[in-house]
């Protein structure tokens, strides 16, 4: 199924399917995110466009799977900025619609994240944070070349439940 899916930049037009499928992820999955379902689901629509806009000199982006008129799978990423930690940047908002994982469509999304930031140019390192409970994202990361670096015990806390996220890292071969 994953084969039948178009991966692509996603912009301001594509807000309101962005929107649906990150509200769904963070009901269905709140241990995954940073942000919380009841704080996003009161944001206006001009965040949510807002974090699709492309921005001058910004190598903000975040990529969609659609299959058919339907966003089934994002990732995004997130140049760091400062002259000190501008040669980094994180992967985050990672997500795949539960009726479209199992088929690739996952690593499909990541290394197409990987390919859309080599071609940036200057960023070195792509870091990012995982729940260490999330067995098959861990799975998935280190299949794309990522390698642990840390653990922050206690990261994040949902409904009086802490959990743990595994840091990790991907070190770009032009650094």
């Amino acid at each position: 199924m994953a084969q039948d899916v178009i991966i692509r930049l996603l912009d301001a037009e594509d807000a309101a399917d962005f929107k649906a499928l990150r509200l769904l992820a963070l009901q269905l999955s709140p241990e995954a995110f940073g942000s919380s379902y009841e704080e996003s689901v009161q944001a206006p629509e001009s965040y949510w466009t807002g974090r699709l806009q492309r921005q001058a000199g910004k190598k903000h982006f975040t990529l969609g799977a659609y299959h058919g008129d339907m966003l089934v799978g994002m990732v995004a990423f997130f140049h760091t900025e400062g002259k000190k930690n501008e040669h980094k940047g994180l992967l985050i908002s990672m997500y795949v619609h539960p009726d479209h994982r199992q088929g690739g469509l996952g690593k499909r999304l990541v290394h197409t994240l990987i390919e859309q930031v080599r071609a940036l140019g200057g960023v070195e390192q792509i870091q990012l944070a995982v729940v260490t409970s999330n067995a098959p994202a861990v799975a998935l990361y280190r299949a794309c070349g990522f390698e642990a670096y840390g653990e922050e015990k206690r990261a994040l806390r949902v409904d009086g439940v802490y959990y743990d996220e595994l840091l990790m890292v991907l070190y770009l071969e032009s650094a």
